[in-house]
């Protein structure tokens, strides 16, 4: 929750207040603890990743390169995964004004008119035939 906290702006203090910290986690419950077992499902995940590319990339031209290459793909989905919770819960966590995340537009009010119909396009006349 800390790094969710350090992306939104303000003052890095509230990074280091714990009581910010557990109070986003208590506000949003279920859909952080969905966040929170991701983000505990990509550490096994990297460290098998990392078992299994030492000796796979050992016969490889640069193998530390190709390791870090492949390892570099489980953090880049965790913070994918942060930005896309940021992104859907500011309005909770306080990123952004309240009225960007509304959802619909019109309320309780329906469209006027009917919706036009749609026509199939006319087919272009047959060409003329000619004598051979």
């Amino acid at each position: 929750m800390s790094l969710v906290a350090a992306s939104l702006p303000g003052p890095i203090s509230r990074v280091l207040n714990p009581l910010v910290i557990v109070g986003y986690a208590i506000r949003l419950r279920g859909d952080y603890a969905i966040l929170a077992g991701f983000c505990l499902l990509c550490s096994p995940v990297e460290s098998l990743l990392n078992a299994i590319s030492g000796p796979l990339f050992s016969r490889f031209p640069f193998p530390a390169l190709w390791r870090d290459f492949v390892l570099l793909f489980v953090p880049v989905a965790m913070f994918r995964a942060i930005g896309l919770f940021v992104r859907t819960f500011g309005d909770v966590l306080g990123y952004g004004m309240a009225s960007d995340y509304l959802d619909p537009v019109l309320g309780a009010a329906l469209p006027r008119g009917k919706v036009p119909e749609i026509r199939a396009p006319q087919k272009p006349p047959p060409p003329d035939a000619i004598e051979i």
